[in-house]
C-alpha cells in the first residue's frame, strides 16, 4: 500500500465579497440559488475575501454562507493580516488562486495536451430529471430533451438538438473557448469555464429560440444561432 501526493486542477466557483457588514448576504446569496437549488445545493465554493473590509466580522459571514447550503472548501485573495489569522482559526485554508497555471512549465502543457483523447460523446435518449452526463475532455451532444432537473456537463462545447431545460455546463475543465449550442433554450442554468447564468438572468427574448452561448471577456453572451 501506498500513498502519493499529486496536484489537481479543479473547476470551482469563486463567490466574491464586497462588505461582509451587510445584513443582506444570505439574502442576496439566496436569492441567486433559489433558481438551481440542486444545482448549488453542497457545491464547493471558494471565498474571494480581497475586498472584504472589516475583518473581525468573517465568523459571522462564515457561518451565514455555510447555512445557505453551499460547501466552503477556502478562501483567497487575503492580503489583511488579521483577516489571515481569523480565516485560519476558522479552520480554512488561504489558497492562491494561480499556483495551478504558474506551476505548469509549457512543457508540462503540452504533454498534456498530446494524452488528451477528443472524442464526442452522443446521447440519443432523454436526460431525466436527476441525471447528469458529463463528456470527460470532449464534447457532448445530446439528440433528445434535457428536462429540468437534469445537468448535462463537457470539458468541451455542448450541442443540444431538443428542448434544453435542465442545466449545462460547457467548458468544466477551464476551456474558455467551449459554446453552447441549442435548438430551443429554456434552461435552469448555463455555465462556460466556471461563468455562469440562473434563468432569472437571461434575457426572455431568448427563451424558446435555438441559440449559442459563449464568452467574451469572460462575460457570457447569447446569440440567436440562425
Amino acid at each position: 500500500m501506498s500513498i502519493q501526493f499529486k496536484k489537481g486542477h479543479f473547476n470551482l466557483f469563486i463567490i466574491h465579497i464586497e462588505d461582509i457588514r451587510s445584513e443582506n448576504i444570505f439574502k442576496k446569496i439566496k436569492e441567486k440559488i433559489q433558481y438551481a437549488s440542486t444545482f448549488f445545493k453542497n457545491t464547493p465554493v471558494v471565498i474571494n475575501v480581497e475586498n472584504i473590509a472589516y475583518p473581525t466580522n468573517w465568523p459571522k459571514l462564515y457561518k451565514t454562507i455555510l447555512n445557505s447550503g453551499l460547501y466552503i472548501i477556502g478562501t483567497c485573495c487575503c492580503k489583511n493580516n488579521t483577516l489571515k489569522k481569523m480565516i485560519i482559526k476558522s479552520g480554512l485554508p488561504i489558497l492562491k488562486e494561480t499556483i495551478i497555471d504558474k506551476n505548469y512549465t509549457q512543457e508540462k502543457v503540452l504533454t498534456k495536451e498530446k494524452n488528451i483523447v477528443n472524442k464526442t460523446k452522443l446521447i440519443n435518449k432523454p436526460i431525466r430529471s436527476g441525471q447528469q452526463i458529463y463528456a470527460h475532455n470532449g464534447d457532448l451532444i445530446i439528440m433528445n430533451n434535457v428536462n429540468p432537473g437534469a445537468e448535462i456537463i463537457a470539458d468541451g462545447n455542448i450541442h443540444i438538438y431538443g428542448a434544453m431545460k435542465g442545466r449545462a455546463i460547457a467548458g468544466a475543465s477551464g476551456d474558455k473557448t467551449s459554446q453552447i449550442f441549442c435548438t430551443y433554450f429554456s434552461p435552469e442554468v448555463i455555465s462556460i469555464s466556471g461563468k455562469y447564468l440562473l434563468s432569472e438572468q437571461i434575457p426572455t427574448n431568448f427563451f424558446a429560440k435555438s441559440v449559442k452561448i459563449h464568452l467574451k471577456n469572460n462575460i457570457i453572451i447569447i446569440q440567436d444561432l440562425f
